[in-house]
């Protein structure tokens, strides 16, 4: 993601970000939002040795990124 930014900051092409970051970006760097692919997805994975996840902060971390994903998802 940082070589993509780098090239797209030198006007080297065209840079894809996620979509809820995009404002950010145009405010960071000199980058200007030219579209929307919907079509394309971002997947994220956790990995763990246990299976079951019985850390209080990763549980509070898997349970807001579950909800926050889902919600997306439903808007979509």
């Amino acid at each position: 993601m940082a070589l993509l930014k780098v090239f797209g900051q030198d006007g080297r092409g065209l840079v894809c970000v996620p979509s809820n970051i995009v404002s950010d970006i145009e405010r960071q760097l000199p980058l200007v939002s030219v579209g929307v692919i919907p079509e394309i997805r971002e997947r994220f994975y956790a990995v763990s040795l246990q299976r079951r996840i019985k850390h209080p902060a990763v549980m509070a971390i898997t349970e807001a990124a579950r909800n926050q994903l889902l919600a997306e998802k439903e808007t979509l």
